[in-house]
């Protein structure tokens, strides 16, 4: 293995490290926050980089392909999540059943546990509160938790598309190296008949073995 294409390897391995790190520290927050959509997405585009990084190692087009359509994707749940927290719309934080899928009224761990934040519980607790659940304020925060989870999203769209313009050139560097490396059928048609048109000036013995040869060497070569 050439010089060059280590250290290429090696650059390609650090990009994808980093944004396997960074959606497993988003990954952490939302299982701490029992946000189920969340984590399902994140869990999937884990394994999809994991495979988009095995195949630019090893050098296989699809996988990259592959991943750089899940990006496509990725980046649209990632818009939907920040649309989500600002209330874009129709769309509204305070609903369960988006993010949670309705089993738990629980919302992003940085609500409570964002920088400065001071949460107080309020008893007693309204009636419609769930007796399992409890019932608090929260005041003091110096960023509200719908900025630092819009943050997060945007974080991560713009490492996708940092992703996607390096699969597309992965691609067609790989693509372009196929294509260097192989001729197509009509050209080693024509090689193979330069290669013996002087064989029809020598004698019958000397033409049989030496076209074995050639037939052979040509076979390697293709």
């Amino acid at each position: 293995m050439s010089v060059e294409k280590l250290q290429e390897g090696v650059c390609k391995t650090e990009k994808g490290q980093t944004k396997t790190v960074s959606v497993l520290e988003r990954q952490i927050f939302d299982f701490l926050g029992y946000q189920w959509a969340p984590i399902l997405a994140n869990f999937i585009h884990i394994i999809i980089v994991i495979l988009g990084l095995f195949g630019t190692i090893q050098y296989r087009p699809r996988y990259i392909t592959g991943y750089a359509i899940w990006l496509v994707l990725w980046v649209t749940w990632n818009v939907f999540v920040i649309c989500f927290y600002l209330e874009a719309g129709d769309l509204s934080k305070e609903t369960d059943l988006i993010l949670t899928f309705n089993i738990s009224m629980h919302r992003s761990w940085w609500m409570e546990n964002g920088p400065g934040c001071t949460v107080t519980s309020v008893t007693p607790a309204p009636d419609w509160a769930p007796e399992d659940h409890r019932y608090i304020t929260v005041s003091g925060c110096f960023l509200e938790y719908q900025y630092i989870e819009v943050a997060h999203s945007s974080l991560q769209i713009f490492l996708a598309l940092a992703g996607f313009i390096y699969a597309c050139y992965v691609v067609k560097c790989i693509t372009e190296e196929e294509d260097s490396c192989s001729l197509p059928p009509l050209g080693r048609l024509f090689n193979l008949a330069i290669l013996l048109f002087p064989i029809f000036k020598m004698g019958n013995n000397d033409r049989d073995k030496l076209t074995g040869v050639l037939l052979h060497n040509f076979e390697l070569l293709g």
